[in-house]
């Protein structure tokens, strides 16, 4: 299963918490306004109707 890195500069924190609750794991971007999320592919379409704004990051994807 593949695990897609995609990042948000949302500043609703109702946002960031649903964004949270849909990922697998969280990150800290290099700015304090952008966080990275660890979306899987079965909660990735979920993901995108919450922040459809957000950038997908290739190079920080990976597989289980």
């Amino acid at each position: 299963m593949r695990v897609y890195c995609y990042q948000s500069w949302t500043s609703d924190p109702d946002l960031k918490q649903a964004l949270w609750l849909c990922s697998d794991s969280f990150g800290a971007g290099p700015i304090d306004a952008c966080n990275r999320y660890y979306i899987r592919e079965d909660r990735l379409s979920f993901a995108l109707l919450i922040d459809p704004s957000m950038r997908h990051l290739k190079d920080l994807d990976y597989y289980l």
